[in-house]
């Protein structure tokens, strides 16, 4: 078994990557996110990194902010948060992370009324984007689960008939408040390929 820690972006990036190599982790999951391990900085910053990650001998995976918005009904602010994610990959990459994860739209309430499958389409639609502008830098792309009102099985189902990327499976958000009834044996069964 690999044990993995991930940096908290409100805390100091290399005094964390630091932590996680006290601790003996495997690997560190970067996440490169507001307020400090934003892409700017995290490339600024590689050398040391990458003298830290050869120092306790770590992996890396990457994981972008949970609030960007691939579906948001505002092309402007979607567009934005493309372009932003892109920096994000582009960061990854620079630090040979091995993958990347995102997350799908937080869609909030009022969105799902009677917009839900445009939404959903958006999200189909960015996440194929974004797989394309990772794997064209040579990283891994991951959708991760966050909870059945944003995105459901239904939906992953969708996105893997229309998008060849992987799934990061997070168990916490798996039992938080899931309306599809959809459980861990059940992402298993289905989506075991891209887990």
């Amino acid at each position: 078994m690999l044990l993995g820690f991930m940096n908290n972006p409100n805390n100091d990036m290399l005094k964390e990557i630091e932590l996680a190599g006290e601790f003996e982790s495997d690997f560190l999951e970067l996440t490169i996110e507001y307020p400090k391990s934003l892409p700017s900085f995290v490339i600024a910053n590689k050398k040391e990194i990458n003298d830290l990650l050869s120092t306790y001998s770590m992996g890396l995976l990457s994981h972008a902010a949970w609030f960007l918005y691939p579906a948001h009904p505002y092309d402007s602010i979607r567009n934005a948060s493309l372009q932003e994610a892109e920096k994000i990959i582009d960061a990854a990459a620079k630090l040979n992370a091995k993958q990347i994860t995102f997350h799908s739209d937080p869609m909030p309430f009022i969105y799902k009324r009677e917009q839900r499958e445009i939404l959903v389409s958006r999200t189909v639609d960015s996440i194929h984007h974004l797989n394309s502008f990772a794997q064209n830098l040579g990283l891994t792309f991951c959708i991760e689960n966050y909870n059945a009102d944003s995105f459901g099985f239904s939906d992953f189902q969708r996105l893997f008939s229309e998008v060849d990327c992987k799934m990061t499976l997070d168990l916490g958000h798996l039992n938080t408040k899931q309306k599809d009834n959809k459980h861990l044996q059940d992402y298993l069964r289905e989506f075991k390929e891209r887990i």
